[in-house]
C-alpha cells in the first residue's frame, strides 16, 4: 500500500467520524425543538375568538374543538378551520397560533334572509336560507320567524349547509337579490309572490305592489311614499301597481273607502326619503 491510498483511507474515515458525529448533533438538535415544543411553555392559555353574532365565544370553541390545554404545536389549523365551516351558519372561519400560548379564530357567520316552503321535500316546513341561497335550517310552518317569504317556488331536495336548488331555476337569485336591494334602502317587504306573470311583493298581508321584480325594486322611494300617504288615511289594503311610468293604487273593493295615489316612478339615482 503506497502512501496516496493509505492517506485517503484516513481522510475517509475522518470524514465518516465527522458525517456520524453530525447527525448525533442534528438529532440531539432535534430532540431538544421536540420537548421545548412540548413543553408548558407551548400549553394553549387563551383562545380569542372574533366575528361571532349568532354563537358566543365559548359556542365556537366548542364547535371548534379546541381547548385549553392542548399543544398549541399538536393543533391541526386545517381541522379547526373544517370542524368550525361543517356548521352552516359559518360562511369562513381563519385560526392562528399566537406564540406561544394562545389560539385566535376569526369568523364570518352567514344570516337568515329568506324563508321558503319545503312543499313535498318537508311538508309543513319552511328552510331558512342565507342571501347566497345556502340552506341553515328547517323551520316548522307554526315557528316561523319574522323573515321574508319567498313563494312560488319548488325546492328539489333540499340538504342543510348546502345551495337550495329549484324548479324555477332563474328564479331565486333574483329574488335574494330584490330583497338585498330594497333592505339597503331601509324598506320591508313581508313577502314576494313569484307564482303568476307579474311579482307580487307584499307590504302588508293585504297590501300589494304588482309589477316587474326588477321595476319594484327601483321604484321603492315612491313606493314609500304612496305607502306613507296610505296610511296616514288608515289604508292598509289594495294594489298599488307599477310600472316604467307610474306607481298607482287600487284600493280593495269593499273593504277601504275609495282612494287612489298616483305618482311618477322615480329616477334610477333616487333616493329614499325618511319615514
Amino acid at each position: 500500500m503506497n502512501y496516496s491510498e493509505a492517506a485517503r483511507r484516513k481522510r475517509g474515515k475522518r470524514k465518516k467520524k465527522h458525517y456520524v458525529l453530525r447527525i448525533i448533533v442534528v438529532a440531539a438538535v432535534l430532540f431538544g425543538l421536540y420537548e421545548l415544543a412540548m413543553s408548558p411553555i407551548f400549553t394553549i392559555k387563551q383562545i380569542d375568538v372574533a366575528g361571532g353574532v349568532r354563537f358566543t365565544a365559548a359556542q365556537i370553541v366548542e364547535l371548534a374543538g379546541a381547548h385549553d390545554g392542548d399543544n398549541i404545536f399538536k393543533i391541526s389549523l386545517g381541522n379547526v378551520q373544517g370542524n368550525l365551516e361543517k356548521n352552516p351558519y359559518i360562511r369562513s372561519a381563519a385560526v392562528k397560533r399566537v406564540f406561544p400560548d394562545k389560539l385566535s379564530i376569526t369568523v364570518e357567520e352567514r344570516t337568515e334572509d329568506a324563508l321558503i316552503d319545503a312543499g313535498k321535500a318537508a311538508p309543513g316546513k319552511y328552510v331558512a336560507i342565507n342571501d347566497d341561497g345556502v340552506i341553515l335550517r328547517f323551520v316548522p310552518a307554526n315557528q316561523l320567524p319574522q323573515l321574508p317569504v319567498i313563494d312560488g317556488l319548488t325546492p328539489i331536495q333540499p340538504v342543510v349547509g348546502k345551495p337550495l336548488r329549484v324548479e324555477e331555476a332563474n328564479m331565486l337569485k333574483p329574488a335574494l337579490d330584490f330583497f338585498g336591494a330594497v333592505q339597503k334602502d331601509d324598506f320591508f317587504f313581508k313577502s314576494l309572490d313569484l307564482s303568476g306573470v307579474s311579482a307580487q311583493a307584499y307590504i302588508f298581508d293585504h297590501l300589494v305592489c304588482v309589477g316587474d321584480l326588477a321595476q319594484i325594486e327601483k321604484s321603492v322611494p315612491e313606493i314609500r311614499k304612496v305607502t306613507a300617504d296610505l296610511l296616514s288615511k288608515g289604508i292598509e289594503r289594495g294594489t298599488i301597481n307599477v310600472s316604467s311610468t307610474a306607481c298607482s293604487f287600487t284600493p280593495e273593493v269593499g273593504n277601504q273607502p275609495a282612494a287612489a295615489t298616483a305618482a311618477s316612478p322615480p329616477k334610477p339615482d333616487a333616493k329614499p326619503d325618511a319615514g
